[in-house]
């Protein structure tokens, strides 16, 4: 059987130190429920041998518990660039990204998935249900049209992990237009929706739900250096100055402002979430924040490590290559905010991971191209 479990493509065993002692109750089912960082996607690809790296799959090695994930044919449904630059992909492997990305199992793993992170997902798509799914709905969950909280629950999980809402906003981003930005109360709906379809799940015995990172300060957005836009104005990355087109393709001060002021507003809801239902909470959103301030020291196998910084900067280690998704490396460093929340609610003792080894195994970090210098 083709499934992607957790130790494919890496060696976690390693990486993760002796995970025997997470073997618990709490952690006999685990489901993750999520957008394109609990899928894995690296450089707007989802495929085979990355998806491995995703959060979800590190954690389900420290929980010692079974992982299986909708395998995606590599190159994927997109191309990375970094495996095109460096010549990764075979002329015959190109197939798959044009048709949109190929299920490498043909869904035969469907009834056994762990891992519902879709990639481009907002949170209504986590609780939709389609008579027929396409595109990357289809790819993850199959195409008779039953939602990602609905096949998450029927794994009759013990644990869960939620960390979803990043496209609600995200797509204002990518699109230069505030007019994408969820409304607040069309949000809070289908949060309401998530959060009783896990309470009404009798096997669940714990959660853990993550807000947001400040996507305006991704390394996705550059800044606008022309005179005829306000200063702090930005741009995605792939439209230089000199290819803009007009206001349309820039969002200026006030329209970053509004973006943050969406994304503070969802992540109130989230916290507060937690917080009534009792369930784990991680504030990615000041990670995130410290991060920028002053980068992030990798944990090695004892404790940080004394060289080893990595950066939200472009190229710094925590992104791949189009500045949105995280790293191989960036997986491992928010899996252990994961695991940190987790042992501070349940009183758990989940080791971490070893991000230094991690990032050693990490082909952007050891071997970083450039393809904005192409």
């Amino acid at each position: 059987m083709n499934m992607i479990k957790v130790a494919l493509g890496i060696t976690l065993a390693a990486m993760l130190g002796n995970a025997s002692a997470a073997e618990s109750p709490l952690f006999k089912q685990y489901v993750a429920l999520g957008d394109s960082l609990t899928q894995g996607v690296q450089g707007t690809s989802a495929e085979e041998t990355r998806q491995p790296s995703a959060y979800p799959a590190l954690l389900a090695k420290i929980m010692s518990t079974n992982y299986t994930q909708a395998p995606l044919t590599f190159p994927g449904n997109s191309i990375n660039d970094e495996d095109y630059i460096k010549g990764n992909i075979k002329w015959w492997q190109f197939y798959y990204p044009i048709i949109g990305g190929h299920r490498k199992d043909g869904y035969k793993n469907q009834d056994t998935l762990n891992n519902f992170g879709i990639s481009g997902a907002k949170i209504e798509h986590i609780i939709e249900s389609k008579a027929k799914f396409e595109g990357m709905q289809k790819l993850v969950l199959g195409a008779n049209g039953e939602s990602a909280i609905d096949q998450a629950m029927k794994q009759n999980p013990t644990f869960v992990s939620v960390w979803i809402g990043h496209n609600d906003v995200l797509a204002a981003v990518a699109r230069t237009d505030t007019t994408n930005l969820t409304p607040l109360a069309d949000f809070e709906k289908s949060l309401v929706i998530l959060i009783k379809k896990i309470k009404d799940t009798p096997s669940v015995q714990g959660v853990v739900l993550a807000n947001l990172v400040d996507i305006t300060q991704l390394p996705y957005l550059e800044t606008v250096n022309l005179p005829e836009y306000p200063a702090g104005s930005k741009r995605v990355y792939y439209k230089s100055d000199a290819n803009i087109k007009g206001p349309h393709q820039v969002l200026d001060p006030s329209e970053l402002a509004l973006i943050k002021e969406r994304l503070q507003a969802i992540n109130a809801l989230l916290k507060k979430a937690a917080a009534d239902n009792g369930w784990a909470f991680v504030d990615f959103h000041q990670f995130y924040l410290n991060v920028v301030k002053r980068g992030h020291l990798l944990r090695g196998e004892n404790g940080f490590s004394n060289n080893d910084v990595i950066t939200t900067e472009y190229l710094g280690g925590l992104f791949s290559l189009d500045g949105m998704h995280i790293s191989t490396t960036g997986q491992a460093v928010f899996a252990n905010e994961f695991i940190n929340a987790i042992n501070q609610h349940y009183l758990t003792s989940l080791p971490n991971v070893n991000e230094v080894a991690v990032s050693q195994k990490d082909s952007l970090y050891q071997n970083p191209v450039n393809p904005r210098q192409q």
